[in-house]
């Protein structure tokens, strides 16, 4: 069962948890990551991505599981992105982190920009605490030299805030947004400060307060363990943090613990950490004290309120109360006629609040003195009644007792406030007064203790006697234990002056905190800034959005009123099928997405914000536009092909069929396809013909033609090719060798380059005619062919072969 409890632990559920979360997390990388992606892309599908991101999940694993620090495990993180993702950003028309070289740069940057980051969180450790290097230097240290472990002290003050969470977990999910999170604050926090056995534990379990957890609800009227850092005791009106003892009696020696509970408090409550301080002294530590030793105690708890307020940066009221007042002598007797009722109102004094400090500062001695000195008169006033109520001579005599000694406990009181209240030059305490009141109370009464004024005639012979010179004013006294017994069982059955101290001043007064006003402007400097900077993005979108909408609503109306043009220029072809218009109607669909001076393909920033039109219209008039194309320019150039080879076949030339054919060829059959040689061809009969006339421009033609050949599905609206004629033309042109059609295509090739034809004329001089005549009277004129000399041979023919 123990095995068991410690598995389901919180420690290691949130370990087991890690782990099946990286589990997960591996197996969606492993065999969901090649399906995951944008667009085409999908930059895990290869296995080396993915064992990429495999080792960074990993990575996360172990500095979630070891605390590594999170700038560092955010390090990580960018370089797996750079070097698996960056490849694929697209900025224009390329991807500049393909290369390895740019993304080792890129890792290598963030690389020293976080080892820079991380030297410069050491050097500032190093400030706040210099015994870091040497614990960094030399780490192996004795166990006592080490600093104690805070992880259960911030456990204590991290589980009543998520036991204060609560209230806010309550309310259901859809009312949560509406619900500011003033949770944190609605239920005050109230430290309590005190010596050891002061009774602080008992003091607050005996408030009357409703603590709604079993395990507090069971230790109210018993005797409970010394609290040893710090406890949260909640009750449905206020929390309360029970601090240890030892932080007042040994604060040197536990000044780390004191300092991590006031961290604590920091980090999970920066605003309003404390809504007051109760500092408790038991009438022990005030009577049975040397002036020396209460000076001390007054410094210490100086001292421990100073922290408070210096740490947490709040100014809260501090309810001072005298615990234990049961051990003066005659309590018992003079006030156990007073009814439940009657035990639950206050025995103290109330100080006004945030009063002027100069006028409060003068009279706090004599104030509290004449405050106490009025419930001692009151005591005093009520002793003849009291003598009257009582039969018992013993109970009467005890009863005198205790005007006198509650007079030297006033003196000892004031004093000890008064050290620690008084007003300083160098903090706050000189322009506010933090003392609320001083309170005498009883939360238990055992009686097998008590206190003896050393003051009084019979107490002092018996320290004659006994040899004694106590050096406070009071000594304590133990009753045999077979009494203590007996009157032990009944020592927790009542509670004196306690209910109405913390249910109408106390628990009443969480307001009376003033904010951390360092940590509150933060705050209110952080909320406006954010505030504005949401407004202002709001306001820049909402203009944005304005202005694109009104360059995207011009756009689309110059687009429509384009679009009905063109909508009755097609109607007119189609039905005039007017080639001529064929040119107009392409330039019309080619130019559909044009407006102004704006850049289709790349607008600027106030065209876009998501409402941008001008690509879905580019697509839609480019499919258009390929729409003519195929549907009628190509059928126009696959004719005109099919009439230029027949007009070729028709008058026999053998090399005009040839290139003919192989146009034709070309554009029905897109085994053999060369595009550049079909434009060049398709041109230059089209400008021969006189067709080409209505594009304006050869080039704008050409480029029509490149664009549609561009197409995978040019040939989508083409006509079978003609068997017939294609068998004609290559009949035809079997009527030649395939040498002479060989040397005829080369001649027409080299007929530029050949010299000029020799003739008669030239070989035997001017006056040849008159000695010299040939029979052919045209090889007289025209002369042998220049290719077939033999300069032809040598100069052009021969270089021709050899370059082939």
């Amino acid at each position: 069962m123990s095995y068991l409890n410690r598995l389901f632990s919180g420690w290691a559920m949130k370990r087991i948890l890690l782990v099946g979360c990286f589990l997960l997390l591996a197996a969606a990388i492993w065999f969901l990551g090649p399906f995951l992606g944008f667009g085409e892309t999908r930059p895990l599908e290869g296995y080396e991505p993915r064992i990429i991101f495999l080792l960074l999940a990993l990575a996360l694993l172990l500095g979630f599981w070891f605390n590594v620090p999170r700038f560092v495990l955010l390090a990580v993180v960018a370089c797996a992105a750079v070097w698996v993702i960056a490849p694929f950003i697209l900025v224009g028309d390329s991807h500049p982190l393909e290369d390895p070289l740019r993304r080792g740069a890129i890792i290598a940057f963030i690389a020293f920009i976080t080892i820079l980051y991380g030297v410069w969180r050491f050097m500032r450790a190093l400030a706040l605490n210099p015994a870091l290097l040497d614990n960094f230097i030399n780490p192996k240290k004795d166990q006592s030299e080490l600093e104690p472990d805070l992880s259960e002290i911030n456990a204590v003050i991290r589980n009543g805030i998520n036991y204060v969470r609560r209230i806010h977990s309550g309310i259901p999910t859809w009312k949560r947004f509406f619900v500011s999170s003033r949770w944190r604050s609605e239920l005050p926090w109230f430290m309590v400060l005190g010596t050891k056995s002061a009774g602080k534990t008992s003091l607050i379990l005996s408030s009357g307060q409703d603590f709604p957890l079993p395990e507090q609800l069971d230790r109210i009227g018993k005797e409970n363990v010394p609290t040893q850092h710090c406890e949260c005791l909640f009750s449905n009106d206020a929390l309360f943090l029970d601090t240890a003892g030892k932080y007042i009696d040994d604060g040197k020696e536990h000044q780390i613990e004191w300092n991590g509970i006031l961290k604590a408090l920091k980090k999970y409550r920066p605003v309003k950490a404390v809504n007051g301080v109760i500092v408790a002294i038991s009438v022990t530590d005030i009577l049975g004290k040397s002036k020396a030793e209460l000076l001390t105690l007054s410094a210490t708890l100086r001292a421990r309120l100073d922290d408070v307020r210096g740490a947490l940066g709040v100014r809260f009221p501090v309810y001072v109360t005298i615990t234990k007042l049961d051990q003066l002598s005659g309590f018992d007797e003079y006030f156990r006629n007073l009814t439940a009722e009657d035990r639950e109102q206050i025995w103290g004094v109330t100080f006004p609040y945030n009063e002027d400090k100069g006028r409060a500062d003068m009279e706090l001695e004599q104030r509290i003195s004449t405050e106490l000195a009025l419930l001692e008169n009151r005591i005093s006033n009520n002793m003849h009644v009291r003598q009257q109520e009582e039969y018992s001579v013993t109970d009467r005599k005890g009863m005198y007792a205790l005007p006198q000694d509650f007079r030297l406990l006033s003196q000892r009181v004031t004093e000890v406030l008064q050290n620690v209240f008084f007003a300083s030059r160098f903090d706050e305490t000189k322009f506010h007064t933090t003392l609320r009141g001083i309170y005498f109370i009883s939360s238990c009464q055992p009686a097998n203790i008590g206190l003896l004024n050393n003051s009084t005639l019979v107490q002092k012979w018996r320290n004659v006697i006994r040899h004694m010179k106590p050096a406070s004013p009071a000594s304590l006294s133990q009753r045999s234990d077979d009494e203590g017994q007996l009157i032990s069982e009944t020592a927790y059955g009542k509670q004196y002056f306690l209910k109405q101290l913390f249910r109408d001043v106390i628990t009443q007064d969480g307001d009376l905190v003033s904010y951390n006003l360092k940590v509150q402007s933060k705050y209110r400097f952080q909320n406006l800034l954010g505030h504005v900077a949401c407004i202002g993005l709001a306001v820049w979108l909402v203009w944005a959005f304005l202005i694109s909408f009104q360059h995207n609503d011009g756009y689309l109306q110059a687009i429509g009123t384009k679009l009905q043009h063109l909508e009755s220029s097609v109607s007119r072809y189609v039905k005039t099928t007017n080639e001529q218009m064929l040119p107009t109607l392409l330039n019309a669909t080619q130019q559909l997405p044009e407006y102004g001076t704006l850049d289709v393909e790349n607008p600027s920033l106030d065209w876009r914000y998501g409402l941008y039109t001008g690509g879905a219209v580019s697509r839609g008039a480019n499919n258009l536009y390929q729409f003519f194309l195929q549907k009628h320019l190509f059928p126009m150039v696959e004719r005109e092909a099919e009439v230029s080879l027949k007009n070729a076949i028709n008058s026999g030339d053998s090399e005009a069929v040839y290139v003919a054919l192989k146009l034709y060829l070309m554009l029905t059959d897109e085994e053999h396809f060369d595009q550049s040689y079909v434009v060049d061809k398709v041109t230059q009969a089209w400008q021969k013909s006189g067709k080409i006339e209505p594009y304006e421009e050869k080039g704008i033609f050409a480029s029509h033609l490149n664009t549609l050949f561009t197409q995978k599905a040019w040939r989508q609206y083409g006509q079978a090719a003609d068997s017939e004629l294609i068998k004609q033309a290559r009949a035809m042109l079997a009527e030649k060798t395939e040498t002479a059609r060989l040397w005829g295509r080369v001649q027409s090739h080299l007929q530029a380059q050949a010299p000029a034809n020799l003739t008669l004329r030239k070989m035997v001089g001017e006056n040849a005619t008159q000695v010299f005549t040939l029979s052919d009277a045209e090889l007289l004129h025209e002369g042998v062919p220049g290719l077939y000399t033999h300069a032809g041979y040598h100069q052009v023919v021969k270089k021709s072969l050899r370059h082939c």
